[in-house]
């Protein structure tokens, strides 16, 4: 490469790099509360399953992911409800037909935080495996798969990942359609 083409090349940066800084701020969350706890607790929950975490490792990340979905609603009241007088209004009405104490998904995240934190999860079971073909240097893994049950007092299992895949999605939902009737943020 030469002089010129180091130049040009440093040249079309500048360029990229004016255009950035033309772009519209972005506009700030209107929920930015909430919306940080369930970043947080969708990259716990995502790290978990990349991860593959078994033992302390699974037990860490499930307390973490449940207690941060859990606080969602909590700081959606406390924080979110208090930036002004139109979020006050929509989250309280939210609040009054969705609060925790009424709602199905926050039951499910309470009782697998409760067993993991209380019972040191001997009733969440995470199992990694893997389907592999041939031996040796010609070994090839086909999947890979990850499997988090909790087992009921009955021996029954239900899928946990499931089950927290669709409470985050159901407190991303929510939190769309409280973000939906606030005013767009100045």
């Amino acid at each position: 490469m030469t002089d010129d083409d180091l130049r040009a090349a440093a040249e079309k940066f500048a360029e990229l790099d004016d255009d950035e800084q033309r772009l519209p701020a972005p506009a700030p969350p209107r929920l930015p509360s909430a919306r940080e706890y369930l970043k947080a607790a969708r990259w716990g929950f995502n790290h978990m399953v990349e991860q593959r975490l078994l033992d302390a490792a699974f037990v860490f990340h499930i307390v973490s992911v449940v207690t941060l979905a859990r606080a969602v609603p909590i700081v959606l009241n406390a924080r979110d409800r208090k930036r002004s007088p139109a979020h006050e209004a929509v989250i309280g009405e939210w609040w009054q037909h969705s609060s925790p104490a009424k709602t199905p998904v926050m039951h499910f995240l309470k009782r697998v935080r409760d067993i993991a934190l209380h019972e040191g999860a001997p009733r969440l079971l995470a199992i990694r495996s893997s389907l592999r073909h041939g031996e040796g240097s010609n070994e090839e893994v086909i999947s890979r798969d990850y499997e988090a049950d909790l087992i009921e007092d009955d021996g029954s299992h239900h899928d946990v990942l499931a089950k927290l895949r669709e409470a985050l999605d159901w407190l991303e939902a929510e939190l769309a359609q409280i973000e939906a009737k606030l005013p767009p943020p100045e």
